[in-house]
């Protein structure tokens, strides 16, 4: 008498459930596992089958629909489908426990970014965190945006992103979606290149989503709030308040051209502060709305 089979292994739920469909379709048939490598013609061993449908290992696709066939013959389309449903959910199931084992305990600290040096450390910390995604993965889900040498170049820490959209797509692909956790990124990435210009801000806006456009005007915002020495540009207010009321009071007593030479002096002072914040805040004309 044969001793009865070992249960299906379920520790991994989706690939038990796979596991448990192809051994209910062997026992609808009732054959073993040598007859069923025979109605296929050989394509896989009686002991490739039996682990196919153990619930420990995932085979490909290729064994799961060859056991099929081997206890069904000819599959409906229906049938196919059922079982690379039940295939793909396994698989996925498989690569998250796989990728979650490769997750990095040590979290990343984009808050302490003062440099490109510091934001390339916390970039690949990020990518240890999210169970270090291949390059291919990245390169699919970011696109042109994240090619795979560029993604190559970020996790060995040989190129830092100066490109805002390349930068946010590559976190993206680390899992690092929601607003609440791209602020402190954000803002780490404005540490190590600097302010950018309202033109490039304007440019960049066009393409974030509702969310991440408004995370990043408040992270501009705050980081020009930051960076603005508000003594200093009150002493150059002052002077340029000084020399318009000089300017009218020349002209209110009738002598023009002290009262050009003032209002020239007054324009200068407010160029004084433009050219400050621009400086220290990467502040021009334009507002960020």
């Amino acid at each position: 008498m044969a001793r009865p089979e070992v249960p299906v292994d379920f520790t991994i739920p989706e690939r038990g459930e796979l596991a448990a469909n192809l051994r209910s379709l062997r026992k609808a048939k009732g054959i073993t596992y040598k007859q069923l490598a025979e109605n296929t013609g050989g394509e896989f061993s009686a002991s490739h089958y039996k682990r196919a449908a153990s619930g420990k290992e995932l085979f490909g696709m290729d064994v799961v629909l060859s056991y099929a066939r081997g206890c069904v013959g000819k599959l409906t389309w229906g049938q196919i489908g059922e079982l690379d449903a039940l295939h793909r959910s396994a698989d996925a199931a498989v690569r998250k426990i796989e990728r979650n084992k490769r997750r990095s305990s040590f979290p990343p600290k984009p808050q302490l970014v003062e440099g490109p040096p510091d934001l390339s450390r916390a970039m690949r910390d990020a990518w240890a965190r999210a169970g270090r995604p291949s390059m291919r993965k990245i390169s699919n889900f970011a696109g042109v945006y994240v090619p795979h040498s560029s993604a190559h170049a970020i996790v060995s820490g040989r190129s830092v992103p100066q490109d805002l959209r390349q930068y946010l797509y590559f976190l993206e692909a680390c899992d690092i979606t929601s607003p609440d956790h791209l602020e402190p990124w954000l803002r780490a990435w404005v540490k190590a290149w600097g302010i950018p210009s309202d033109r490039s801000v304007a440019r960049d806006l066009r393409w974030m989503d509702e969310e991440t456009s408004k995370v990043f005007k408040e992270v501009i915002v705050a980081e020009r709030a930051e960076r603005y020495d508000v003594q200093q540009v009150t002493h150059l207010l002052d002077h340029a308040i000084d020399r318009t009321l000089d300017s009218i009071g020349d002209v209110s007593h009738g002598d023009k051209h002290s009262a050009m030479v003032s209002l020239g002096h007054a324009l200068e002072r407010v160029a004084e502060v433009h050219r400050y914040l621009r400086k220290n805040t990467g502040t021009t004309y334009g507002a960020i709305a």
